[in-house]
Order: structure tokens, then C-alpha cells, then sequence
């Protein structure tokens, strides 16, 4: 027997019937489709239904990077096979956002591929500035980074550093300990020269319990444009915190006084002549300007007049207008760095001139040495200063 239509169930049609109070007619699907149902919405409720069911859990695409920072080699490097193409950014307290390109670096034996690497320069590291691996992925940016920490105690780290390179080869610095630092603390010195990254260390020597410390190297390196010094200290009692700092090597050095310095006259004329000094910085002639002080020994003795600047020439020469009979004077003559501005040491005092008299017996304000005279039975002649090379310093324990 043929089971009849439900009452009041519409004829079926190949459309749907048209609303005519206005509303629209929401499709409702059931998981167990009727036998008198529409198949292609059952088919839909089933293909939607299995499209909303929840996939298997899968972990953050984003690489895990194990950033390291070496700051032997100033190198921030990571596994390439997680960020080939990446960039660094070095967020400094100081210097403020610093970015670059990642290089490649075929890495160890040990190590699963090749490493990536950034390549920064010498900079301060005390105030934790934080290094930084920006991924694109996903059309996003992806970052992995690390601080670099400065554990210990506040106020813990050395302070006052000053640093001068002398005598084209040595080198002196010195600190005080930071305000809390426990008295036990003990303090060693590292330099890291810009050329090639060559580091040298330098024991620190306290001069007394409770003044500065000092560090002295007798000979140092050639010569590079930056140098990275770092204080480490030591205390059983607490950790303390390093302070390091970069300087331009054209701020450390102080010149020795001009060599050769010579003083030639005839009876119209006086041609000051010298040679520049030896230096640890790899420079030219027009690097250097110079000042010349002559002091005439019958007006105002130890009294210098004005300075004379000369630029650096090869010739290294000036002609002084001095007719005979010409007074007594005395020379001394010292080196600057045109770049930077700074002068360095006097030259020992040179007088020439007229052997009438009793001379210049003046100190010289700056050596506080008294003035040599250099006796000629004529007012012209040749008068010279060649000066003495320091004799190599005997070895104390804790220098090097």
C-alpha cells in the first residue's frame, strides 16, 4: 500500500516557493538527513558540517632561532635553515635603531648547516641593548632577540675611565670603583682594537685602598682608527657590573714634541726647522700643524710672546725675520692634530741669538726646566735640539 503524502505538505517543485510576507527563508541543516529531504542541501549540510570540524593541533610555524651574540667577534649569528633571509636590528640605548643584512657563514663540522650572522662594529654594551632577528613570514614580521645583560649590582661598575696613548706605543688608563662596589672588588682591563677584532688585556693595579686604579701596556698594536676598553670586576661578596666604552683613537694620543728641531741663521734671517714626531696612528704631513714660542730674553724674561701656528708641510720649516744684531731667545716648539684640535708636549727649551749677555734664566712654564744656553762667539750659526728617546721602562709586576 503506497503510503500517502503528510497533510499539508506542498507538491514538490523544482524551486523552492516565493515568500510573500516579505521575510527570507533561512536555510536550517540536520546532520540526519530525512529520506524525504532535499538531497543537494544535505549534500551541503554534510560538506559544510565536515569543513567545521576542528583540524589536529599543529605548532607555531615560527622558527624557534637560537640567537647567539659573540662579543669576541661582534657577531649575532642563528641556524640559516630557520631564517634564511633575515635582517638584524640592534636597538641601542645610545645610538638608538641600527639595522643590516644577514651573511652567511659556512659554520663548524659540529654544527647542521650553515650559520647566519650579522657583523656589528665596536660599541658600548653596558645598558643592555638588545639584539634583535626580523623573519618575514606570512606576510608578517616574525622577531627573535635577546638583551644583553649587565648582571650585578646598581652602581657597581667602574666610572671616571680615562685613557691616553703616549711615546707612539704606550698606552695608560684609569678608573675609580663605582659607588657600590664592595671594597674587595678587583678590576681587570681588555682592549678590542677595531682592525681584525685583536683584543689584549691589561691588569689593573689599584694605586692606593681607596684611590683610582690604573693599567699601563708598554707596547700596544698597530695602530687602528677605534679602540673597545672593557672593566671587568670581581667580588666574592656580590656581583658586579662591567662599564666599557669606545674611543677614537685620534682622541687618545698625545704627541711627543717634533724631532730634529734646529735653528739656522744668517744676518738678514732665522729658518726654524724640525721634523715631525714618531706616532702611533699611521699619519700624513698636512695631519699635523704645529706652534712655535719664541721668547726674547731682554723683554719680560720667561715671558713667551704670542704662539706662532705653522701647517704640516714635508719641509716642516719657518723663516723668522732676524737681523743682526739679534737678541737672545728661546724656541720651544710642540705637535697637534689638526683633526681634533689637541696639542701635545713642549719641546725642551732651544736658545740662539747674540752669546752677549747673561742669557735666558727663566723656567719654562710647562717643563719647569731651566732654559739651556747654547754659547756661539757669532750671531749666526746653527743651533739644535734633538731629543732623547725614552729608555725602555723597567718591568713591574702586573705590567706588560
Amino acid at each position: 500500500m503506497k503510503k500517502g503524502k503528510r497533510p499539508g505538505t506542498p507538491p514538490r517543485t523544482g524551486a523552492p516557493p516565493r515568500r510573500t510576507d516579505g521575510q527570507t527563508d533561512r536555510l536550517s541543516c540536520q546532520i540526519h538527513p530525512q529520506p524525504d529531504g532535499d538531497t543537494d542541501v544535505q549534500m551541503f549540510c554534510v560538506l559544510l558540517f565536515l569543513l567545521l570540524l576542528p583540524g589536529p593541533l599543529t605548532p607555531d610555524p615560527s622558527p624557534s632561532l637560537n640567537v647567539t651574540f659573540d662579543p669576541s667577534t661582534w657577531r649575532l649569528h642563528w641556524a640559516c635553515l630557520a631564517a634564511p633571509d633575515a635582517r638584524c636590528r640592534l636597538l641601542h640605548p645610545d645610538l638608538g635603531p641600527i639595522e643590516m643584512g644577514a651573511q652567511t657563514w659556512p659554520g663548524s663540522p659540529a654544527q647542521e648547516g650553515p650559520l647566519c650572522y650579522c657583523q656589528f662594529g665596536l660599541l658600548p654594551l653596558h645598558r643592555s641593548p638588545r639584539f634583535e632577528v626580523l623573519m618575514a613570514e606570512a606576510e608578517k614580521t616574525v622577531i627573535r632577540g635577546l638583551n644583553y645583560a649587565n648582571p650585578g649590582l646598581p652602581d657597581s661598575a667602574a666610572t671616571n675611565l680615562s685613557c691616553q696613548v703616549f711615546e707612539a706605543r704606550a698606552l695608560n688608563c684609569s678608573w675609580t670603583p663605582g659607588p657600590s662596589a664592595p671594597p674587595d672588588t678587583e678590576y681587570s682591563l681588555s682592549l678590542t682594537f677595531s682592525r681584525n677584532h685583536q683584543a689584549q688585556a691589561c691588569p689593573g693595579i689599584p694605586r692606593d685602598s681607596m684611590g683610582p686604579w690604573v693599567c699601563h701596556l708598554a707596547h700596544l698594536p698597530n695602530a687602528t682608527t677605534r679602540i673597545y676598553v672593557r672593566i671587568e670586576g670581581l667580588s666574592p661578596m656580590a656581583p658586579v657590573r662591567f662599564y666599557d666604552a669606545v674611543f677614537k683613537t685620534r682622541d687618545l694620543e698625545r704627541f711627543e714634541p717634533p724631532d730634529n728641531i734646529t735653528v739656522t741663521c744668517d744676518p738678514a734671517r732665522c729658518t726654524i726647522a724640525w721634523t715631525r714626531p714618531q706616532t702611533w696612528q699611521n699619519l700624513k704631513d698636512p695631519d699635523f700643524h704645529y706652534q712655535l714660542s719664541l721668547t726674547r730674553c731682554d723683554h719680560h724674561p720667561g715671558t713667551p710672546d704670542l704662539p706662532i701656528e705653522v701647517s704640516g708641510t714635508f719641509s716642516n720649516a719657518y723663516t723668522l725675520p732676524s737681523p743682526e744684531p739679534r737678541p737672545r731667545q728661546v724656541l720651544r716648539v710642540r705637535a697637534g692634530d689638526v683633526r681634533v684640535g689637541s696639542w701635545g708636549v713642549w719641546s725642551r727649551p732651544l736658545e740662539f741669538g747674540s752669546s752677549t749677555g747673561l742669557g735666558c734664566a727663566a723656567l719654562s712654564p710647562e717643563s719647569g726646566t731651566r732654559s739651556a744656553t747654547m754659547p756661539h762667539t757669532r750671531s749666526s750659526g746653527l743651533w739644535c735640539w734633538h731629543p732623547a728617546r725614552p729608555s725602555k721602562r723597567s718591568h713591574r709586576p702586573g705590567q706588560n
